[in-house]
């Protein structure tokens, strides 16, 4: 290494003073063009790491976020299942249930039909699942009908009013109307 040293030195030393300026600067530009290269090629990797520290950041809050929101809805999720697995009822309760939403809002007089539709249940995911039944009144005024769907829907009953379905009966005043009821519970089996 020391005769190469001693070599360019003693080669340099033996050109003329116009020669060595040009060597010299030759030399301190390609050095400086080194420099540049070296300086800027680390200054732009600094620039996409933090670039990419900024992305991860965003990418770890949205996880944060998400995870939050996942926290949530589990927490929603378990609150519905254990709400649904509180309401099961047999048809005799939710047969009860419904009388005293007739009576109540219709009073003790009044008939009605109550029985359930189908014998098969509708599935609701993979754990729960919906039964239908019917209520039928064969004369009802539409005052009547709204009291009974006000108190339906006011009523801390687990069960759900779905379709509602009114004919109008030969006298103008009362109407042939069906309820159709609905109760979740859990599948069996």
């Amino acid at each position: 290494m020391k005769t190469y040293k001693k070599k360019i030195i003693a080669q340099f030393e033996a050109l003329n003073p116009r020669e060595r300026l040009v060597v010299g600067l030759s030399f301190f530009g390609l050095l400086g063009v080194l420099v540049y290269f070296g300086v800027s090629y680390s200054l732009e990797s600094t620039r996409i790491k933090a670039a990419k520290k900024t992305v991860r950041q965003g990418d770890l809050a949205e996880i944060h976020y998400l995870l939050k929101q996942h926290a949530q809805l589990e927490k929603k999720l378990n609150a519905v299942e254990e709400a649904f697995s509180n309401a099961e009822m047999s048809f005799e309760q939710i047969t009860s249930e419904v009388d005293k939403f007739v009576k109540k809002s219709l009073g003790a007089d009044v008939k009605y039909d109550f029985k359930r539709r189908g014998q098969n249940a509708t599935s609701l995911g993979d754990e729960f699942e919906k039964m239908t039944y019917v209520l039928s009144l064969n004369s009802i005024t539409l005052d009547q009908t709204v009291k009974f769907l006000y108190n339906f829907e006011q009523g801390k009953s687990s069960l759900t009013m779905g379709k509602v379905q009114m004919a109008r009966n030969s006298s103008q005043d009362s109407f042939r109307t069906t309820f159709d009821i609905f109760s979740v519970r859990r599948k069996e089996g």
